[in-house]
């Protein structure tokens, strides 16, 4: 985590993991929000691509009000709904483990192999920062056979 607004979320841990040499990895999110969040909170996901050993802006970004994308997106919305969470998110300990993007149903390469996600959460009225958080991934194109 790279910040944290104590108004908002307590005691937060982002990880990711994998729990074999062969697994796939997995996105882990244990915190606890302090208020009900439903589209009064935005999810911005910047990505940032690995250029010339600097992490430069790219064009990928994904901002959904927070009940929009639980409700309608097929990856990260998708993922977090199979966590359990649903909108509205009522303020408790909220333990959203063992996540995974389906990149099955996805049919596209991603344009960038190394890069920097940047996960931030804000109000949507005035945009203060709730909290945010910075990831290094690396995407691989699998061979696929025809």
């Amino acid at each position: 985590m790279e910040s944290v607004n104590e108004k908002y979320i307590e005691n937060a841990t982002v990880y990711i993991i994998r729990y074999g040499r062969n697994s796939p990895y997995y996105f882990n999110i244990i915190g606890k929000n302090k208020h009900t969040w439903d589209n009064n909170v935005t999810v911005n996901l910047v990505f940032f691509e690995y250029l010339h050993n600097e992490y430069r802006r790219s064009f990928v970004e994904l901002h959904f009000r927070l009940c929009d994308m639980l409700n309608s997106d097929p990856y990260v919305g998708a993922m977090v709904a199979k966590a359990g969470i649903t909108c509205p998110v009522y303020p408790k300990m909220q333990h959203m483990v063992n996540m995974s993007i389906p990149a099955a149903n996805f049919k596209y390469t991603f344009p960038f192999k190394k890069c920097m996600a940047q996960l931030d959460f804000t109000l949507t009225a005035s945009g203060e920062s709730m909290g945010k958080a910075n990831f290094y991934l690396t995407f691989s194109d699998k061979k696929r056979h025809i």
